[in-house]
Parts: C-alpha cells; sequence; structure tokens
C-alpha cells in the first residue's frame, strides 16, 4: 500500500472523521460477514463479523468507507446496494440507518468457481480439470485466498 494517502482513490479510502453517521448494520445472508473499515490509507481494518440476521450498531462517520466480505471465503457481499459502503452524515434522527448486507448477484463463472473451491481440499486436482488455464488461476487465487482466511482464524481461537 502506498505511504501517501492521497495515491489511494478517494473511493478506496476513508478522507476524515468530521460528520458523524450512525448505522446498524443487518446480515441478510446465510454466511458469517465480516465487516471492515477502509482506513486513511485505504487498508482493510477488520470491525466484527456477523452471523445470518445479526445485527451491529455502529458509530462511525460519512466519507468512512466499509465492505464486508464473507468470513469465511472472502467473497465480497454487498452492503447497501454496493460493494464499498459510504455512509451519510447524521442529521439528528432519532433512529439509526439500516443497512442491510446481502449476496450480490455473482455471475455464473464466479459460482462455478466458489462451488469447486468449496469442494477441493488442495490445489493439486486443479490441474487435474479439463478447464482452461484462466479458469484454473482464478480456481488457484480463489483456493488461496480462502486457505489464508482458514489460516487467519486460526490466529485468533
Amino acid at each position: 500500500m502506498p505511504s501517501d494517502p492521497r495515491a489511494v482513490p478517494d473511493e478506496l479510502r476513508s478522507i476524515n472523521s468530521n460528520l458523524k453517521a450512525v448505522v446498524t448494520f443487518k446480515n441478510l445472508t446465510h454466511r458469517p460477514a465480516t465487516l471492515f473499515w477502509l482506513n486513511f490509507r485505504g487498508e482493510r481494518v477488520q470491525y466484527k463479523t456477523l452471523q445470518s440476521q445479526e445485527h451491529y450498531h455502529m458509530n462511525t462517520f460519512a466519507t468512512h468507507k466499509w465492505i464486508v466480505r464473507d468470513a469465511n471465503t472472502g467473497d465480497h457481499l454487498q452492503v447497501d446496494g454496493c460493494h464499498i459502503y459510504d455512509p451519510r452524515p447524521w442529521n439528528g434522527e432519532n433512529h439509526r440507518v439500516l443497512i442491510l448486507i446481502l449476496l450480490p448477484v455473482y455471475s455464473l463463472k464466479d459460482i462455478c468457481i466458489q462451488a469447486v473451491r468449496d469442494r477441493i481440499s488442495s490445489c493439486n486436482p486443479i490441474e487435474k480439470l479439463e478447464i482452461p488455464t484462466s479458469i484454473k488461476e482464478e480456481l488457484r487465487s480463489a483456493f488461496k485466498q480462502q486457505i489464508d482466511i482458514k489460516h487467519n482464524l486460526n490466529l485468533f481461537k
């Protein structure tokens, strides 16, 4: 990640902490969903993992960017209908803004890669599959991402 935050586009990082935003994230998927704040350098900072139907009250700021990933696979999930959530400022309302976490509409290719990834125990069988090399590369990448997530989960046990 660049040391100069200005090298990261504003859409991919938090800008300032001037205006409060009060939200409630609610996971409407069947997957565990991990909330990440994109800090001022655009780096992911893990905040909370929500199980299905669980919610989390968050005091944050307008211009603070949030993303959500499947806690087990790293697959992206939608937050408020987008891949990156940018809260609106709090205007003194007596309620929090409800932000829904949903499954995106994955392409057929993405669904197939997820299905194969979830059914193999190592990268070795990928080479034996009679599929295009580009798909094999995506499978290796998806499998590595899943292994990295499982490794990181074990660090916190």
